[in-house]
C-alpha cells in the first residue's frame, strides 16, 4: 500500500547480512620489540604495516617503530566478511600464529587474539572491536558495500574458473 511506502522513504536501506559488512575496528597491541606496548590502528579498508610514519595524505598506515619492518611490509584488507593479513615482499618476513607468511602468496584471515610477528623483532595481538552502523559515515558504509561485492565478485569468478579448469576436455 501507500502508506509503507512512504514510511520507508528516506530510511537506510541494510542489506540483510549487516553485520559482515561492518567490518570490526582493527588494531595490533605490540608486546614486544622496539615500540612493545603501543596500540596501532589505522583508518581505511586497505591497511599497511610500514616503519613509515602515516601523513595527513596517507592515514592508512600501521605504524610500527621498527626498523627492521619494511616500508610496505604487509597489508591487511577487509574482504566484506573478515580482515585479511598478506605480506607485501617484506625484508624480514611476517608470520601469523606461529607460521610464516610466503611473500605475496599466503593470505591469512585475522581473529580476535591472532599473534603476529613483523620482521625480527615485532610482535603484536591483534585487537577487534564490533562496530554497528552508527559507528560509520556514509562514505565508509558505502565503500563497505562496494568493496565487500568487488570481492565477492572476485572470489566467485576465481571459483568459476577453477570449476571450469577442472572439467573434463570435451572430446572433438
Amino acid at each position: 500500500s501507500m502508506e509503507d511506502s512512504s514510511a520507508a522513504e528516506g530510511a537506510l536501506w541494510v542489506p540483510p547480512d549487516e553485520l559482515s559488512l561492518v567490518p570490526p575496528s582493527l588494531a595490533l597491541l605490540l608486546t614486544a620489540g622496539p615500540a612493545a606496548g603501543r596500540l596501532c590502528s589505522a583508518n581505511g579498508l586497505q591497511k599497511v604495516v610500514s616503519r613509515i610514519r602515516p601523513t595527513k595524505a596517507n592515514q592508512t598506515r600501521l605504524h610500527i617503530k621498527d626498523n627492521a619492518v619494511s616500508e610496505r611490509h604487509a597489508d591487511i584488507s577487509w574482504t566484506g566478511k573478515a580482515w585479511e593479513l598478506r605480506d607485501l615482499g617484506s625484508s624480514n618476513g611476517t608470520t601469523h600464529n606461529g607460521h610464516k607468511l610466503r611473500r605475496y602468496v599466503d593470505t591469512v584471515l585475522l581473529a580476535e587474539g591472532d599473534t603476529l610477528q613483523f620482521g625480527t623483532d615485532s610482535t603484536c595481538t591483534v585487537q577487534l572491536a564490533s562496530r554497528v552502523l552508527d559507528d560509520m559515515d556514509m562514505d565508509e558504509f558505502l565503500a563497505c558495500i562496494v568493496y565487500g561485492q568487488t570481492h565477492a565478485i572476485t572470489e566467485a569468478s576465481q571459483n568459476t574458473v577453477d570449476a571450469a579448469m577442472a572439467l573434463p576436455a570435451e572430446s572433438s
